[in-house]
């Protein structure tokens, strides 16, 4: 994955600004299965003494990685230190609920999947946070593919194969995702209703604890 080198301006302020403190901003993306950051800051900085990068997912699976690679760049281009700071939980809600409180003086912004963004004020009738009130977008990290996968669990060979087998037998129905309301979630109900099958959603708190399921049969 090649991560461009952030610029000067990529985070801070423009040079002589006199802006007042902001909304908080993030990294992330705008598109199905796009990652973005979010930060909240204040005044232009020449570097931030301690950045926290928050992630909404575990250590070691989806985000993460990136993040991680991210907070090289950053580290000593934008902040002094750069700590990625994992709050899982709730499909992403719990790290951006965090970025909310942060003090808005740039150090911090998170790393986020953009349907907690624009899929999930549609989802969840209360939300703490509000996406366009409470937040700025920075950019767009990187775009993922979405596919279906299966474990030894499961013979089928190709899609036609895979539909036949949980017709065959409802107990074969389930389907792991990352989180509930999430992007793989809503493909996986769209999936489901296109191919006449009532398939059971399971989600998971990240994407590793799924993983080892699906190996193990359970899903």
């Amino acid at each position: 994955m090649n991560l461009a080198q952030p610029t000067s301006t990529s985070l801070n302020a423009p040079a002589g600004s006199t802006r007042g403190p902001t909304r908080r901003r993030l990294i992330a993306g705008a598109g199905l299965g796009a990652a973005l950051g979010v930060v909240r800051q204040a005044q232009a900085q020449s570097l931030v003494p301690n950045l926290r990068l928050l992630v909404g997912f575990p250590a070691g699976a989806g985000l993460d990685p990136v993040a991680r690679q991210i907070a090289d760049l950053l580290r000593g281009s934008y902040a002094s230190t750069v700590i990625v700071d994992n709050k899982a939980g709730a499909g992403g809600r719990i790290a951006l609920e965090a970025l909310k409180t942060s003090p808005p003086d740039g150090s911090s912004i998170i790393l986020t999947p953009g349907s907690a963004l624009f899929l999930y004020p549609h989802i969840y009738k209360k939300l703490s946070y509000d996406p366009v009130q409470d937040f700025s977008p920075i950019t767009t990290v990187y775009n993922l593919k979405m596919g279906l996968v299966v474990g030894p669990a499961c013979p089928a060979k190709t899609l036609a194969e895979y539909i036949a087998f949980v017709k065959k037998d409802p107990k074969n129905s389930s389907f792991a995702s990352p989180s509930q309301g999430g992007i793989p979630h809503f493909i996986g109900s769209l999936f489901a209703k296109a191919s006449g099958l009532d398939l059971t959603h399971v989600p998971y708190r990240g994407s590793a604890p799924a993983w080892l399921d699906l190996l193990s049969g359970q899903i």
